[in-house]
């Protein structure tokens, strides 16, 4: 069960890593 949750954040964690750098990359030029 606990390994479980730490899937769950790990995901999320790198959902919003590759949301930061998505953005990251639109605003450069």
């Amino acid at each position: 069960l606990k390994q479980l949750g730490v899937r769950a954040s790990l995901k999320l964690l790198v959902a919003n890593v590759k949301e930061r750098l998505q953005d990251a990359l639109s605003r450069t030029p």
